[in-house]
């Protein structure tokens, strides 16, 4: 769970969102219990996207905003993470240097599509190997439904079986799903069900 600072400086900067501290998915990354705080206040991102810092003082009771200028609705929240932040690109960083920011994750978003994409996979794989006989070996041969473009999905496909794996850039989580003979990626995660878990974010450039 959050630190008390953090806590404060949810309820602080995020007003219209203050009753998401206490039932939202916090991820505060161990690292970023270390990093200072920023000035004017922690830097904001919403969706994977960086809007810009928010202060405690100037923004206080304005409505959240996408990168789009989309009011982001306090119902839509999936989750909230503590980052540290490196000032000069604006990525995250895990080794507990930079400032202060907070990304916050929207259920309409890409991290919501994560597990709705594995399923899509599933269900995809099993049509084409009931009517061709065998795993497509990518994405494109599965025809999906148009998947969400902030979602990226990597696919292992092996003889008697495949892997395939959604991401999202920044996002705390991958969903994953396998079927058929292969060796799963740990002892929890059973054959055609779509299993979700925390991962390291490397550091990337947007």
């Amino acid at each position: 769970m959050p630190s008390t600072s953090v806590r404060a400086m949810i309820r602080l900067l995020l007003p219209p969102l203050a009753f998401v501290a206490a039932s939202a998915n916090f991820a505060p990354a161990d690292a970023a219990r270390k990093c200072p705080a920023a000035t004017p206040g922690p830097f904001l991102f919403i969706d994977g996207e960086a809007i810009g810092f928010r202060s405690a003082i100037t923004d206080a009771g304005e409505a959240l905003r996408t990168k789009d200028g989309a009011v982001l609705d306090s119902n839509n929240i999936m989750s909230i993470e503590i980052r540290c932040m490196n000032p000069h690109d604006s990525t995250f960083t895990t080794d507990g240097t930079g400032i202060g920011a907070i990304s916050i994750w929207s259920k309409s978003g890409p991290a919501g599509q994560l597990e709705p994409t594995v399923i899509a996979v599933l269900r995809a794989q099993q049509a084409h190997r009931a009517e061709h006989g065998a795993f497509a070996e990518t994405t494109e041969a599965l025809e999906l439904q148009p998947i969400h473009p902030g979602v990226r999905v990597s696919m292992n496909v092996q003889s008697n079986g495949w892997i395939a794996t959604a991401t999202v850039e920044r996002y705390g989580q991958q969903c994953l799903v396998f079927a058929g003979d292969i060796d799963p990626p740990n002892p929890d995660v059973q054959p055609e069900t779509p299993h979700c878990a925390r991962i390291v974010i490397p550091a990337s450039p947007r």
